[in-house]
C-alpha cells in the first residue's frame, strides 16, 4: 500500500485525478506504488506533501520537470482549493493545495467536487 493513504481523502483523489490528465505520462502513474512516505506542511495558505519514494523509483525519460494542474475543488463554505502536482528530476515530487481566498479552509468541509481538466505545464 503507498503512503498516499495516509492523506486525507480530498488529497488522495486529486493526486489520481492529476495523475490521470491531459498530458501526463502513464509511467509517473507507477511511481506512486514507490512512495514510502510523505511529508505534510500546513499553513495558513496552503498544504505542501513533499513525496519520498523508494530506492527502486525509475524516473521519467525525456520531460523530467514540470507540474500538472488546473485542478479545483470547492469547499462546504465555498471557498476553492487549487491543486498542483510537481515532478522534479522525473520523480513525483510534491502536491501543493492552496486556497484562492485568503485562508486555507479545513479538509474537514471539503466536498470533493472537482472541477478543471488536469494538464502538464512546463
Amino acid at each position: 500500500m503507498s503512503a498516499i493513504s495516509q492523506l486525507p481523502k480530498l488529497g488522495q483523489d486529486a493526486i489520481a485525478l492529476l495523475l490521470h490528465g491531459r498530458g501526463v505520462p502513464r509511467d509517473l502513474v507507477a511511481q506512486t506504488s514507490r512512495i514510502e512516505s510523505v511529508v505534510r506542511d500546513e499553513t495558513s495558505a496552503g498544504v505542501y506533501v513533499d513525496f519520498v519514494l523508494t530506492t527502486g523509483a525509475v524516473p521519467l525519460e525525456g520531460q523530467r520537470d514540470f507540474r500538472i494542474a488546473d485542478l479545483s475543488a470547492v469547499t462546504g463554505d465555498a471557498k476553492e482549493l487549487e491543486f498542483i502536482l510537481y515532478v522534479r528530476n522525473g520523480f513525483i515530487a510534491c502536491l501543493e493545495v492552496y486556497s484562492v481566498s485568503d485562508v486555507l479552509p479545513s479538509y474537514r468541509y471539503a466536498l470533493g467536487e472537482f472541477s478543471g481538466v488536469p494538464r502538464v505545464y512546463q
